[in-house]
C-alpha cells in the first residue's frame, strides 16, 4: 500500500483538506461531450468472464465489459493489458 494511503488510513480527517479531486470533478462536469455510462450487474458478470478469459485485472475487465455493453469498439490507453481483449481495438498514445 502506498505511503499516502497508509497516512490517510491512520489520519482520516486529512481527507477533509483534499481539494484537487473536487477541482477534477468540477472540470469533468463541465466537459460538453462527456457521457457517464452506467455499470450494472450484467456488466459485472461479463467482467468476471473476461478476467478468466484474458487474465485481466478486475478494473480493466470492467472497462472492457462496459465497452462491449455499450458497443464501444475502441479504447485509448497506455495499459498494454487491454490488448489481450480481442473484442476491442486498443490505441496507444
Amino acid at each position: 500500500m502506498s505511503n499516502a494511503v497508509n497516512y490517510v488510513k491512520k489520519h482520516p480527517r486529512a481527507i477533509q483538506s483534499l481539494s484537487q479531486y473536487r477541482q477534477a470533478l468540477d472540470l469533468l462536469s463541465r466537459l460538453p461531450n462527456l457521457i457517464i455510462l452506467e455499470v450494472n450487474h450484467p456488466i459485472f458478470y461479463q467482467s468476471h468472464q473476461l478476467i478468466g478469459k484474458y487474465q485481466l485485472l478486475s478494473s480493466d475487465a470492467i472497462h472492457v465489459a462496459t465497452c462491449l455493453a455499450y458497443g464501444i469498439k475502441h479504447i485509448a490507453t497506455n495499459d498494454k493489458d487491454f490488448k489481450r481483449a480481442k473484442e476491442i481495438t486498443v490505441w496507444t498514445p
